[in-house]
């Protein structure tokens, strides 16, 4: 009799256990989605008056914004376009993954639209990432391309580069923005990053700013060795890491889980001196991918200015 009065007791007692942890795992779910309902606001300095041979070189402000993986983006949409319309900036980069799969087009290409309506006037600038090439257009050239033609009909000021550039002007001076925007890395195919980035340079005159654009960093590892020989400084904006959506100490989400060469080298998020010549910021974007949630990493706008 005493026998079964402890196994009863044993038993009730693994039965609390067992419901605490459940409790506890369904409490920090749900604080990790509540992690994706707000956004940060995050600058970043690259400011530098002097060019590399001592001539004036103007302040240019870009937004630059990535991975909305519509639709897992859960942040106040009004609230983010307000936030980017406020800033006077001279461009607002976007840095792929607009969308997480076709559930998500309709509802991004709304956002988008109601983004450059909000931006009169100011260009924006976008790249796509492996979830549009791969997830929404299936990997086919074709279909990519309509994708693009599908964005840049959302604004008369918008502009999708798939390794193109684009030379913009930088307001109240005579100097310019040349962007160097990238195909994505991994799913794209006849990649020419740096006959592009080269094209970008050629395009640059006295007092001009280089931006490279680009969905994955790993891009920069393509294009070191070109930025090098062209000693042009230039400023690379990349997203795709979501800053470790999911931060696990010792790097080991992009050591364990991910191929991804440069984030395995530790360039997860936030501003890097790359190369001699390249200045690096990686955003941890404003959307999640696979699972609506967040765990040590928020959503934010970056505010660069160079």
């Amino acid at each position: 009799m005493r026998e079964i009065v402890l196994s009863a007791s044993v038993a009730s007692g693994i039965g609390i256990f067992a419901a605490a942890v459940f409790a506890f795992g369904v409490l920090c779910f749900l604080a990790c989605f509540v992690a994706t309902k707000w956004f940060k606001i995050k600058r970043v300095d690259f400011k530098s008056t002097e060019g590399l041979d001592g001539g004036f070189s103007p302040v240019t402000r870009i937004c630059f914004i990535s991975d909305l993986h519509f639709p897992m983006m859960n942040v106040n949409q009004k609230e983010l376009i307000a936030a980017i319309a406020k800033e006077d900036c001279d461009a607002v980069a976007i840095g792929g993954d607009l969308c997480q799969s076709r559930k998500g087009k309709r509802a991004m290409l709304e956002f988008l639209g109601k983004l450059a309506a909000s931006v009169p006037g100011i260009p924006v600038v976008i790249v796509l990432g492996n979830h549009d090439v791969r997830d929404v257009c299936g990997g086919d050239d074709a279909a990519v391309a309509e994708f693009a033609k599908e964005l840049c009909g959302c604004g008369d000021n918008i502009h999708v580069l798939r390794d193109e550039t684009l030379r913009l002007e930088i307001k109240g001076t005579p100097c310019h923005m040349v962007f160097a925007g990238l195909k994505e890395i991994r799913t794209e195919r006849d990649l020419k990053p740096v006959e592009t980035f080269n094209g970008a340079a050629d395009l640059c005159e006295e007092g001009d700013k280089l931006i490279i654009l680009a969905h994955n960093p790993d891009s920069m590892k393509v294009l070191k060795d070109a930025i090098e020989a062209r000693a042009i400084e230039t400023v690379s904006l990349c997203g795709h890491t979501h800053g470790g959506q999911f931060y696990l100490p010792f790097n080991l989400e992009f050591r364990l889980l991910r191929k991804d060469v440069l984030p395995r080298e530790g360039y997860i998020y936030g501003e890097f001196d790359y190369c001699r010549y390249n200045r690096m910021y990686i955003t941890c974007g404003l959307g999640q991918s696979l699972l609506p949630i967040r765990f040590r990493t928020t959503p934010e706008v970056a505010f660069v200015y160079f």
